[in-house]
């Protein structure tokens, strides 16, 4: 018997409505899907900032690379990802800003030199401002280290 299945027994034999519940349960999927609601309800949203920044500290670059992670860990969640939240961008989370930030703003206003980005920015309303980096942010790290130089970003995929 599988862990869930013992879960779900155990569940059963104590609470007369879960049973209930549980008899309807069609499928392994809406199963699974059940467990990944529960999982979600009981994992803050802090601590899977905290295993984002663990993932980050140790260059975990894909799912399969944390699944190796959390055997090593122990303690890890299995999907500490925010509904409708790629793995990818989970674990790349400047990367999906930058994207955005290309598309968005340059790609959009046609901005290919800082210059005429900063001349472009200085029009702008004071919430664009705010919401926006100057060239200066971007070359001390606002999109992270890889992302510092102007040029860096245009060649960036959207």
């Amino acid at each position: 018997m599988s862990k869930v299945e013992s879960v779900l027994t155990l569940f059963s034999l104590t609470d007369s409505t879960l049973r209930d519940e549980i008899i309807l349960l069609r499928d392994a999927t809406e199963c699974q899907e059940v467990f990944k609601n529960i999982r979600r309800n009981l994992f803050p949203t802090s601590e899977s900032k905290r295993v984002q920044d663990l993932c980050i500290l140790k260059g975990v670059d894909s799912s399969v690379e944390y699944s190796l992670l959390r055997m090593e860990i122990g303690d890890l969640p299995i999907d500490p990802r925010a509904e409708n939240v790629s793995w990818y961008d989970y674990l790349h989370p400047n990367n999906a800003k930058v994207q955005k930030f290309v598309k968005d703003v340059l790609h959009a206003n046609n901005l290919r030199l800082a210059h005429k980005y900063d001349e472009w920015l200085s029009t702008q309303s004071s919430d664009v401002k705010q919401r926006l980096p100057t060239t200066q942010n971007i070359r001390d790290g606002y999109f992270g280290p890889d992302y510092t130089k102007f040029n860096v970003l245009l060649s960036v995929d959207v």
